[in-house]
């Protein structure tokens, strides 16, 4: 224990004790003072303070005693004077002003007369040091020091009730505050205006002794806020601290009402709205609020939303939950629900939360027109938790929602409702939820119905159609596409058309295509009928868009219509034609592309005819005989007939190897009857056919293996790309040149791949894609013709694929990749 430097002298141990009690006593007493002064008698703080410092004193004082005198200006203890401290000065003053010359403490000091002590100590300070004089003020800066700080506020207004002797009652016994009439809360306000109005310390304390004019229980509610307000460090100061504390109060007020049952939900907008404007009165007698309405100010409106999403927020949850399980939830503004909603969430309530949702929603086609306006402004901030916790709930809900917004005739009304509808439908389709998508649109067509102006200005903001490319996207890359996302998609059988075949022209994947195709198959007799109507009447690029996906769904109508249309088409337009039947890899198109010959421009039909070998078409076996055997003509010539030997070989149709056979052996008087090479196609399709029967065959054919090496890929159905390259491709082990002519003028190409079918090459002029090109080749002192197709330019490359040779160019072509060996890894994308 310390002992003070006034002890320190040769004196008694029994004073030394004392001395020593006698600070400690002093020294509680003193802080014990200033926390009365703070909060007030009547607070609990102060009355657990009261406690602690009761026990303590009395654990302070001995056996025999403890007197407390006041020596000169000092405090003694046995004449001994105590060191001048903060809290003996004060102690000294006490008793000074008090007229008192001693303490006495004993065994019998009681709590009571403790609190008599502190009562004076705290407020029977003179008015020169219960309010200091201020001093002068700098221009610009607020005389008012009493709003700088919470706590200076509490300790004014406890000095001024101390001196109109009301501070007892309205400290020991506030009373409760449900009993307090709303006209009350308006005097208080009034009250709190005049603070603010003060410019001096003396109207300010007037203003204070003005609160015994108000009940107990407000005065108590004042000091209680102002004890919280000082414990924040970021506390309101100046203006802004009346400001609060009147809302605050308000605030408080409403809310013990609420949770007493003494006022209704719906009873609450009124009250706030009375006591709002009382509150609104308050800011316009504060010296800030011209300049704050020079800037713009607070619409009334606007301020009374803000003060009832306070209250609301600072509601408890038990109260919140009484007001939203019963008849009028929509009294609780929707942004103070969200955080209550996803606490009960978060605790395992889910359906609690649905019950609250829903009833929130139900009003808002209610009979209440506020339940209508309230519900209507809630739905939208309310609208992800639909979409979440009641799902089920939303298509009913954007119903009701729709119906109203055409019942209704207030433009206000019709605003909301428009927001929320707008917002609903937004949300579930961010969610996909297609369920309640459907739902959003058939809202959206009914009232495009009915009231055709609102419905064309919520199109673009609500129609699915601006996320159709999404949902596709969805329907393409899941493993499963819902019952519920066809439904929808069902019901844009011209946009979700276009989609597809916009698509389907842009596909090289076979997964791709082939998802494409059945999304296509299940998208119903609607969509059905507008791909026929865009292959039947639509431009060319909306048939040859439909024409791959129709192939796959409906062939027999493909074919009943593709040959019109095709003589019409260019021939870059029947060359996409043929890639796009390729593409759908429907089993029926070797049999459409068949129908479709004679109709198909010359250098085409080789392309054509190579496809229906792809095809698996066994049943077009038959027509490709034909045409291997029959003599060259405008239509085919010999490269046609080269392919359609091809194509025999990988149909593996048995049925031609007599034709085949014949057309390999058949001789003239010195040398064989058919061009050379139609005679290692006819060979090389027989090793497809029938190896064994070919391999016997080989020796005596005059066709050596090294130029049956380089042949026609069969079909491989693992292959991943749409179009499967046909033929071996060949990397050039010299430098290989090449011209190519066309419309746009002549362009050197370097030759980067080559293969019997075409190739990859690196220009030096002007090429378009689709352009009709020759091609010369430059072989030592003969050049090398062919016809080609350009198929892709990607900066200055370009892939092109042969259209015409003739079969001597061919066979010289094919000497030139032998001779450009070794042969590369055989690759999987079409030439």
């Amino acid at each position: 224990m310390d002992i003070p430097k006034e002890a320190q002298v040769p004196v008694p141990a029994t004073t030394q004790l004392k001395i020593a009690a006698g600070r400690g006593v002093a020294r509680n007493l003193f802080a014990l003072s200033r926390y009365v002064r703070l909060f007030g008698l009547g607070h609990s703080r102060t009355t657990e303070q009261m406690e602690s410092a009761f026990q303590h004193v009395r654990g302070l004082i001995p056996t025999v005693g403890l007197t407390l005198e006041l020596t000169g200006d000092r405090l003694t203890v046995d004449g001994i004077p105590l060191e001048q401290g903060p809290a003996e000065l004060a102690f000294a003053r006490f008793l000074r002003q008090t007229r008192r010359m001693n303490l006495s403490l004993d065994e019998t000091f009681t709590i009571e007369a403790l609190e008599d002590i502190i009562s004076a100590m705290a407020f029977d300070a003179p008015r020169d040091e219960a309010t200091p004089k201020k001093m002068v003020v700098a221009p610009g800066e607020d005389p008012r020091d009493w709003l700088n700080d919470p706590s200076r506020l509490l300790y004014f207004i406890n000095v001024a009730l101390q001196e109109t002797a009301a501070a007892s009652a309205s400290s020991l016994h506030p009373g409760p505050l449900t009993e307090v009439a709303a006209e009350e809360i308006a005097e208080l306000l009034h009250v709190l205006g005049k603070f603010g109005t003060s410019q001096t310390e003396g109207a300010a304390l007037g203003a204070a002794r003005q609160l015994q004019r108000v009940g107990p229980a407000l005065v108590y509610l004042v000091r209680e806020l102002l004890a919280e307000y000082s414990e924040d460090h970021a506390h309101p100061a100046g203006d802004a601290l009346l400001l609060k504390l009147g809302d605050d109060i308000v605030i408080r007020f409403v809310l013990t009402k609420l949770e007493n049952e003494r006022i209704a939900a719906a009873e609450i907008p009124g009250l706030l709205d009375r006591l709002g404007r009382q509150l609104n009165t308050l800011r316009t007698m504060m010296p800030s609020y011209e300049e704050k309405m020079a800037r713009g100010g607070i619409a009334l409106d606007s301020y009374l939303e803000t003060l009832e999403q306070e209250l609301w927020s600072a509601a408890p949850d038990a109260a919140k939950r009484m007001v939203l399980l019963f008849e009028t939830p929509y009294y609780v503004p929707a942004t103070c629900i969200v955080p209550y909603l996803e606490r009960l969430i978060a605790h395992g309530e889910e359906l609690v939360a649905g019950t609250i949702l829903r009833n929130y929603g139900n009003a808002v086609d209610g009979r209440d027109a506020e339940g209508r306006r309230r519900s209507a402004k809630g739905v939208s901030d309310l609208a992800e938790l639909y979409a979440l916790v009641v799902p089920d709930y939303v298509p009913k809900l954007l119903k009701s929602v729709s119906r109203q917004l055409m019942r209704e005739s207030d433009l206000r009304m019709q605003s909301l409702l428009s927001a929320a509808l707008i917002r609903l439908s937004y949300t579930v389709q961010q969610q996909r939820d297609f369920v309640a998508s459907a739902a959003a649109s058939d809202a959206l067509e009914e009232i495009v119905h009915r009231r055709p102006v609102l419905g064309m200005e919520l199109r673009p903001r609500i129609s699915v159609e601006n996320r159709l490319p999404e949902y596709l996207d969805e329907a393409l890359t899941a493993n499963h596409i819902t019952d519920d996302l066809v439904s929808l998609l069902q019901r844009y059988a011209a946009p979700v058309a276009q989609q597809l075949c916009n698509r389907f022209l842009n596909s090289s994947l076979r997964e791709e295509s082939s998802r494409l195709t059945n999304l296509a198959g299940r998208m119903g007799e609607e969509t059905h009928q507008e791909l026929l109507r865009r292959l039947q009447s639509g431009s060319s690029e909306d048939a040859l868009g439909a024409v791959g996906l129709l192939s796959s769904v409906n062939p027999e109508e493909v074919a009943a219509i593709l040959p019109a249309r095709t003589r019409e088409w260019t021939r870059v337009q029947q060359d996409t034609l043929v890639r796009q039947l390729s593409i759908s890899a429907s089993p029926k198109r070797g049999t459409v592309l068949l129908k479709l010959l004679p109709d198909l421009d010359a250098l085409i039909i080789p392309g054509a005819i190579d496809e229906i070998g792809m095809s698996g078409d066994v049943d077009a076996s038959h027509s490709l005989l034909d045409i291997a055997m029959a003599g060259e003509s405008p239509r085919f010539s010999g490269y046609s007939k080269v392919k359609a030997i091809e194509a025999l070989g990988r149909l593996r149709a048995e049925k031609a190897l007599a034709a085949l056979n014949e057309l390999l052996q058949e001789r003239k008087v010195l040398h064989w009857a058919q061009p050379h090479e139609l005679r290692i196609a006819a060979l090389q399709a027989m090793h497809m056919i029938d190896p064994e029967r070919a391999a016997a065959l080989t020796p005596q054919m005059g066709v050596s293996e090294r130029e049956l090496s380089i042949g026609p890929l069969a079909v491989d159905p693992s292959n991943p790309f749409a179009r499967q390259r046909r033929y071996q491709r060949v990397f050039p082990m010299k430098p290989m040149t090449a011209v190519a002519t066309s419309n746009a003028g002549k362009a050197g190409l370097d030759i980067m791949t080559l293969s019997l079918g075409g190739g990859k090459a690196r220009r030096q002029g002007k090429m378009q894609p689709g352009s009709d090109v020759t091609l010369q080749l430059q072989l030592a002192l003969r050049k090398l013709n062919s016809q080609i197709l350009v198929r892709e330019v990607m900066g200055n490359e370009i892939t092109f694929e042969i259209a015409d040779i003739g079969l001597s160019d061919r066979s010289r072509l094919r000497h030139l990749l032998l001779a450009q060996s070794p042969v590369a890894p055989q690759p999987q994308a079409a030439a």
